[in-house]
């Protein structure tokens, strides 16, 4: 075992294991995160929870609760 730890070998596989891992899941939450907060608008919107207008264009723009 500790012939495979002392390989230069070996340290770069778990290097690059951790790196990517590390790398993987922050692009993947930040992504993450854009995709499904307007996704989860979306749902909303359509299921009447919150007030919104559709624009000329698609969008949906939400409305303040003061302003009709």
């Amino acid at each position: 075992m500790l012939e495979l730890l002392s390989s230069p070998v070996s340290w770069a596989i778990i290097v690059s294991g951790i790196v990517f891992t590390v790398y993987g899941s922050t692009l993947g939450l930040a992504i993450g995160y854009k995709i499904y907060a307007g996704h989860m608008i979306d749902i909303l919107a359509k299921e009447g929870y919150v007030k919104y207008r559709t624009l000329e264009n698609g969008e949906i723009e939400l409305i303040k609760l003061n302003e009709e």
